[in-house]
């Protein structure tokens, strides 16, 4: 009897896994509780941007609160997290803490009793939380920064076990986003080796959206939306608030023919700037 009953919780565990329900439903309400990562996140180009824009088009309607606050660690989100929480009447926190932690060297000790103390805030409002590892500090994987990163992560990654919690990989997507344009000429997923460009974010949103079990297809679909959207900043402008934008499938464009100079998309865009002033120049000397 007991068998038959193990081999029906397998089962019946595995048709929940197969059917594909997404732990995100209608009518709820998400905080996302950040630094300056999370703050431009609401962006238009913004990841938050591209999940909520998912959530519509797939016709779940939800209230989202965005709570990034530049330069922000652990230390000074857990003492507002209560009232981020409150204030929102959040049923779900999505949690991305750490990265400032490591660029201001805080201890691992601070940063573990300050995210257990936002788990606990959140336990305490009856909260969902959704948690997403930390981004890359900095495109060069191999440095001390991100040594620090991947501890801190894997204790992301116990909590999450111990708590029995979503995880977004969020590393592991920007990891793959570095490796897939490892052969391009400057910055891959940042404006500034931190904040993300218009393919961190992507990697961002889908972090997220698979930790909340949405379908594969409907990821993929979203993917191809967002690259036709203006997500990308295509010259060194204030990453704060891109002046201009445009989509991916013409940052590609640019971006082929970078890597034919082999340049960087900023250094190229810059050179043929440049050489269209001075066109111009010269036919105003001319007339």
């Amino acid at each position: 009897m007991k068998k038959c009953l193990a081999v029906f919780l397998v089962t019946l565990l595995s048709a929940t896994v197969l059917s594909g329900t997404p732990l995100i439903q209608k009518g709820e309400r998400i905080v996302f509780i950040g630094d300056s990562i999370t703050a431009f996140g609401n962006y238009p180009e913004g990841y938050i941007s591209l999940v909520r824009e998912f959530l519509k088009h797939n016709k779940i309607q939800v209230e989202i609160f965005p709570r990034g606050i530049s330069a922000q660690t652990s230390r000074e989100m857990s003492k507002r997290a209560a009232k981020d929480l409150a204030d929102s009447k959040a049923t779900w926190l999505v949690l991305f803490c750490g990265v400032n932690d490591v660029g201001l060297n805080r201890t691992y000790d601070e940063f573990t009793r300050n995210y257990t103390a936002i788990l606990d805030a959140a336990a305490k409002a009856q909260c969902k939380v959704l948690l997403l590892t930390l981004s890359p500090h900095g495109e060069e994987l191999n440095k001390e920064r991100n040594d620090r990163i991947r501890k801190f992560n894997d204790f992301i990654r116990s909590k999450a076990v111990e708590r029995k919690l979503p995880l977004a990989e969020v590393y592991a997507e920007m990891t793959k986003q570095l490796e897939v344009r490892k052969d391009v000429y400057g910055l891959k997923v940042t404006t500034d080796n931190i904040h993300l460009n218009g393919y961190g974010n992507r990697a961002f949103a889908c972090a997220v959206l698979r930790a909340w079990k949405f379908e594969e297809a409907a990821i993929e679909q979203a993917v191809s939306r967002w690259n036709k959207r203006q997500i990308i900043t295509p010259l060194i402008n204030n990453f704060f608030r891109p002046t201009w934008l445009i989509s991916i499938e013409d940052y590609e464009v640019l971006e082929r023919a970078a890597k034919r100079e082999k340049l960087s998309v900023e250094q190229f865009v810059k050179h043929e700037l440049l050489q269209k002033v001075k066109q111009l120049r010269e036919k105003e000397n001319n007339q």
